[in-house]
């Protein structure tokens, strides 16, 4: 049973909205993947409970990959962020993005999982660590 909680915590952490060195070119590709990806989770039989974007390598969050996540994102899953730089966690906030930004914001992926896990446990909203 612990695999499919688990299976359904979906990670995404592609660099969605990234903007690199390499300019519009790099944007646009980040965008394709970030569509993809969410299009393949809210066509999935068994759609995410909770979203997860590893901000790990993400410099920027650009206007278009907020349009993006805001349009494509699984409606019923509680959208989650980690490894969140000060920088992109206020134009995620800014952006609108993060329902309720002091619970929704994690320290690592693991640590998503963990609180994942947990709420499913006790039925429960967990507070971000």
């Amino acid at each position: 049973m612990a695999e499919a909680r688990v299976a359904r915590a979906q990670i995404v952490g592609r660099q969605p909205g990234a903007v690199g060195r390499d300019g519009a070119e790099r944007r646009l590709q980040h965008r394709v993947v970030l569509e993809e990806d969410l299009r393949a989770l809210s066509d999935s039989a068994v759609p995410p409970d909770w979203l997860c974007l590893d901000c790990a390598g993400i410099a920027d969050i650009d206007f278009t990959a907020a349009e993006t996540l805001r349009r494509m994102r699984p409606e019923a899953a509680r959208f989650v962020v980690s490894s969140v730089s000060p920088k992109v966690c206020a134009q995620l906030v800014r952006y609108q993005l993060l329902a309720h930004p002091d619970a929704d914001i994690y320290p690592t992926p693991g640590a998503v999982l963990e609180a994942y896990e947990a709420q499913e446990g006790n039925g429960s909203t967990p507070a971000a660590q």
